[in-house]
């Protein structure tokens, strides 16, 4: 059990501490794209989440609450599942490269 939870702690440290493409965590690159189409900090951190966004944490947290450990695993990790380029391949990649893309094709971002 111990290794599972070392695992666990390794991905989230990545994610909110620093990773590959930032030295500060997932919200600093979020932060950046950002201010690379005009948004400030602050828009980043004061955004309202659109309804679906709601109604899918809302539904992630009663999963992980009210079923079996196992099935709010499962629904946890759909949330990595969908940024994984290797599953996705087919499809183009994972939900972030699809969306780098867009912002490159349609923004000009780089």
């Amino acid at each position: 059990m111990l290794a599972v939870k070392q695992k666990i702690l390794a991905h989230e440290y990545e994610e909110m501490i620093r990773d590959a493409h930032s030295e500060h965590g997932h919200l600093d690159l979020i932060i950046r794209q950002g201010k690379a189409i005009g948004l400030t900090a602050k828009d980043i951190l004061e955004a309202k989440p659109i309804p679906s966004t709601t109604a899918t944490l809302y539904a992630w947290g009663w999963i992980c609450k009210k079923k079996h450990w196992l099935e709010g695993l499962a629904a946890m990790t759909m949330t990595e599942w969908n940024q994984d380029d290797r599953l996705l391949a087919d499809l183009g990649g994972g939900h972030a490269a699809r969306i780098d893309e867009l912002w490159i094709k349609y923004l000009g971002v780089t």
